[in-house]
């Protein structure tokens, strides 16, 4: 008998108790009222009281009525609740998985796990139950067994170093002396002065084209940017000692400029004639090609 059926016997008696307590004192009642009526009947009733003592004894009536139909109802009750049903009949529980089938493989039998209960110090019942695992499990979980939470200590999540974006102003201190030593030579240009200082620095001589890429050009053959490289990756673009020899003459004009910097340079027209860096372009090689990443800024170039 499960705890369910138990709880709706107890819940049943209960009230099945109650009902007879109601019963009683409603017979009991009724048995009053019988009196009473009876009673008020017998009485000498004036003429005048003839009327409201008739009404009277047929609401008494009325109500000796209603009270028979309760106990009626109430007798109809009391089988179903001295044979009390379960509240809830539990579904069936599914039939038990068939076991597999012993592989013909097998060369040993597996042991199944002990059942291990856990008698708490005062021996007032069970403190907990878990099955021993087999074997294997208990030295795979030996071996990979995380360390205790206590030992665990969550280290702060530290951003990785990474190179600044190229959009970026030239921060480390390479790139800013670099970039003063070659603002000092291209204010009293000298193109071999200039063409000896890249060869310093590694300057690879090449040429812009249409889709923002570098392709190596001699400065021999026409070459008039260099590519000075500042990592294994990433590259700073400057004007070539003949550009920044023969910009008063060649290439003052923004269209002229544009035509060999293609979109390597932004072009700013001050009419000084005499061409500065503002800010150098950028490159990164991807693949083996080198490709413009940030463009710079030149000024010196006359209106028109």
């Amino acid at each position: 008998m499960g705890i369910p059926t138990i709880v709706g016997l107890c819940v049943a008696g209960v009230c099945l108790v109650l009902l007879i307590i109601a019963l009683v004192q409603l017979s009991g009642l009724r048995s009053a009222l019988s009196e009473t009526d009876k009673r008020v009947r017998q009485l000498p009733r004036p003429a005048e009281d003839a009327g409201r003592i008739d009404r009277t004894a047929s609401m008494l009536q009325v109500l000796l009525d209603q009270m028979r139909r309760l106990d009626e109802a109430v007798a109809t009750l009391r089988p179903s609740f001295s044979s009390p049903t379960p509240a809830s009949a539990a579904p069936p529980p599914p039939p038990p998985p068939s076991p597999p089938q012993p592989s013909a493989s097998a060369e040993r039998a597996v042991a199944a796990p002990k059942l291990i209960v856990d008698i708490g110090s005062d021996g007032q019942g069970l403190k907990g139950r878990a099955f021993e695992p087999f074997p294997e499990e208990r030295a795979s979980a030996d071996r990979t067994a995380p360390a205790p939470a206590a030992e665990q200590v969550a280290k702060p999540w530290v951003a990785p170093a990474s190179e600044p974006p190229p959009s970026q102003a030239a921060t480390s201190e390479r790139e800013v002396e670099v970039l003063d030593e070659y603002r000092k030579l291209i204010a009293q240009p000298r193109k071999a002065e200039i063409n000896r200082w890249t060869d310093d620095h590694d300057g690879e001589s090449c040429e812009a084209t249409d889709d923002g890429t570098f392709r190596p050009l001699d400065r021999e053959a026409g070459g008039l940017l260099v590519l000075l490289p500042l990592g294994r990756d990433r590259a700073m673009v400057l004007p070539a000692g003949r550009m920044v020899v023969d910009f008063a003459t060649n290439f003052a004009n923004a269209l002229s400029l544009r035509s060999v910097t293609r979109q390597t340079f932004e072009l700013v027209e001050d009419g000084s004639g005499v061409l500065r860096l503002v800010e150098p372009a950028y490159a990164e090689r991807l693949e083996g090609v080198w490709r413009l990443s940030s463009p710079g800024r030149l000024s010196g170039l006359n209106p028109g």
